[in-house]
């Protein structure tokens, strides 16, 4: 247990600041974005254990995404319950929401792409990021088409199957406008 605790500590130390301004991109209040990101931890250390298929990290940012997202619902359900809607309405614009969602999906995919060997990384990179063909990137790197062509696939599965895992964030933001 205290070897947990320690790995929970060491986390927290970590990624405490960089959890906080995630969860600050959803929602825009910094002290309700500490709160969510200490009860996460919160809720990690009372569970005792984090029985997990990605990284830890991965892990924390998907948990301090959903609590945020809850954060948010529970504040918009508040709000109805107070105001106007059309204050809400305001408040979680379809620009906005557009935005959280790009911004959720651009770090989903570059968890997915950090979750790569070096080698397939850099191939994956050259491939999307300079448009090289598979051949030029073979001829760069000294190794067969056939070797580019292996990583190329091998990163848009492990990709595809990231993604998937994720499939519902842009559901939960279009319940979150309609709430």
């Amino acid at each position: 247990m205290e070897d947990f605790d320690a790995r929970i500590e060491g986390l927290f130390k970590q990624l405490y600041l960089p959890l906080v301004n995630y969860s600050n991109k959803f929602v825009k209040d910094s002290e309700a974005a500490r709160e969510v990101v200490q009860a996460t931890f919160v809720h990690i250390l009372e569970k005792g254990a984090l029985h997990i298929t990605t990284s830890e990290e991965a892990y924390l940012y998907t948990a301090v995404r959903n609590r945020s997202l809850n954060y948010l619902k529970a504040k918009i359900k508040h709000s109805n319950r107070l105001e106007d809607t059309s204050e809400i309405t305001v408040t979680a614009s379809d620009d906005q929401l557009k935005e959280l969602e790009s911004s959720d999906l651009a770090h989903i995919l570059d968890v997915a792409i950090a979750s790569l060997s070096q080698k397939t990384q850099i191939i994956f990179h050259l491939s999307r990021e300079e448009s090289l063909t598979y051949k030029e990137i073979s001829e760069q790197l000294d190794v067969s088409v056939k070797t580019v062509e292996f990583h190329i696939s091998t990163a848009l599965k492990t990709i595809r199957a990231f993604l998937e895992k994720h499939w519902y964030l842009p559901i939960v933001l279009i319940v979150i406008n309609f709430i």
